[in-house]
């Protein structure tokens, strides 16, 4: 998950966009599990509240 976030930089990236992200080359993975695995890697995202 870190490689994939170094990989892809772009904070607008959303749940669901990283999650297909992660299906290319994984097993997938619901947007849950995916905040799970940020959360234990330390690693946030910032929101961009214009783009709702």
């Amino acid at each position: 998950m870190r490689a994939q976030v170094r990989a892809h930089p772009d904070p607008d990236l959303t749940l669901a966009e990283h999650a297909a992200l992660w299906r290319e080359d994984h097993q997938a993975a619901s947007p849950s599990t995916l905040i799970r695995r940020f959360q234990a890697l330390g690693l946030t995202r910032k929101k961009d509240a214009g783009r709702q």
